[in-house]
């Protein structure tokens, strides 16, 4: 008798096994997966998922994140380039490929010359504003303070 249960059970599985292929279950429905704890926070998951659903919240997550990855490594590598376009004219560059004379570079000491030249004749032509105003104003002073000696001057007498 027990063996004639036990083959009814097991018969019984193969034909609940064949309905429900048949039927188009698909387990991925019923299985549930764990979702990480970084992921629940950044996207606003639960713990649990089905794993079909797991399975399509992953890719596109995974679709989003190389081509955030890509985006940025192009930009990176953008920024690189202008980086290095940049220090070729820096004044290293300048005297490592510019002009020599016996050796020596030219070019470089001679824009920090020219600049130190320039930035003498700006600071100059502001000197020379603020002295005029400095004298504007000393002259104004002297001239009220020499009004109110004479002011001052002119009561004592009288």
């Amino acid at each position: 008798m027990k063996a004639s249960s036990a083959g009814w059970f097991v018969g019984m599985l193969i034909v609940v096994g064949t309905l429900v292929a048949c039927a188009g279950i698909d387990f991925g429905d019923v299985v549930q997966a764990k979702i990480p704890v970084q992921a629940q926070q950044d996207l606003g998951l639960p713990a649990r998922m089905s794993y079909n659903e797991s399975r399509e919240v992953y890719e596109d997550w995974r679709g989003n994140t190389v081509t955030l990855d890509a985006r940025w490594r192009e930009n990176n590598d953008v920024a690189g380039e202008f980086a290095a376009l940049l220090t070729g004219f820096s004044l290293q560059q300048i005297d490592e490929y510019g002009p020599m004379l016996g050796g020596v570079p030219v070019a470089g000491p001679a824009l920090v010359g020219l600049s130190g030249l320039l930035s003498f004749w700006l600071g100059r032509s502001n000197q020379r504003r603020e002295k005029e105003a400095s004298y504007g104003k000393g002259r104004k002073d002297a001239l009220e303070d020499a009004a109110k000696a004479s002011l001052l001057a002119g009561r004592i007498q009288t």
